[in-house]
């Protein structure tokens, strides 16, 4: 795998990460202010748990498209 590769899969995975732990963090979020408040907090933090959410998903089709480019560049390229 080159370095250029290498290092772009490590930024798309940590990006992948922290979309995960925003999306686990606005889950939680919702849930207290549901519970706890009213329920436009809820509301705000319920699109932000879907926006999060999304672009997680984003992130993740990005970095297995990516591997899958590389396997195949890989696979025409040998002999």
């Amino acid at each position: 795998m080159t370095k250029e590769i290498a290092y772009r899969l490590k930024i798309i995975t940590l990006q992948e990460r922290m979309w995960l732990v925003a999306t686990c963090l606005g889950l939680l979020c919702m849930v207290y202010f549901l519970i706890i408040s009213d329920r436009d907090s809820a509301l705000y933090f319920f699109g932000f748990f879907i926006l999060s959410g999304l672009f997680y998903i984003l992130r993740k089709q990005q970095r297995k498209r990516i591997l899958q480019q590389y396997k195949r560049s890989i696979d025409s390229s040998a002999p």
